[in-house]
């Protein structure tokens, strides 16, 4: 089904004979591959843990240490980055939270070979890959979390975009619905 299609499925099925109308119950599960992609503006500052208690008038910007951020419009979604600078080695400490808020499940790989609980990442700052602990992420309760780390050679406050790009397969199980079958009397012709 290519995407934004729908699909109606029906069958034949033949019942044993039966003298009184059946009541059942049938559902539904819907698996498919999805990705998010979350750009976020972020502001880089080398000095920010330097300049505290001092004036940020000037600055072109202000480095947050926590970011929280709403759904993507996707089942899972990047929720939070939590952005540390460690001035002596010059590097930037990125810890990226994601929630699954479709209530499905998720999973990495393909549908043929997923891995139930975990889905596949990259993170990119300002266009490019970024190092990262895995590109697997592994979701407890529903949420998980990578930490990424880079580089910087600025010496001043700056404004970039980090790219998160998650995928995964998603499975979502539809509710079932009572159905009833009638018995019905055919007439020969």
């Amino acid at each position: 089904i290519a995407t934004g299609e729908k699909k109606a499925l029906t069958w034949d099925a033949r019942a044993t004979s039966k003298e009184a109308n059946i009541v059942s119950k049938v559902g539904a599960a819907a698996e498919y591959g999805y990705t998010t992609n979350a750009v976020i503006s972020i502001c880089i500052d080398p000095n920010r843990d330097m300049d505290i208690g001092t004036s940020t008038i000037g600055k072109p910007c202000t480095m947050q240490r926590e970011i929280s951020l709403s759904d993507q419009g996707a089942p899972v979604a990047v929720k939070t980055l939590i952005a540390d600078i460690d001035p002596e080695a010059k590097q930037l400490i990125l810890t990226i939270g994601v929630e699954n808020v479709g209530g499905g499940f998720v999973s990495a790989g393909t549908i043929d070979n997923s891995h139930l609980g975990f889905l596949d990442s990259e993170v990119k700052l300002a266009g490019k890959t970024i190092s990262c602990e895995s590109s697997r992420i592994a979701m407890v309760d529903n949420v998980g979390q990578i930490v990424c780390t880079t580089s910087y050679s600025s010496t001043t406050a700056y404004t970039t975009s980090l790219q998160v790009t998650l995928d995964y397969i998603y499975r979502q199980n539809l509710s079932p619905k009572e159905i009833e079958i009638r018995k019905t009397t055919l007439i020969p012709q």
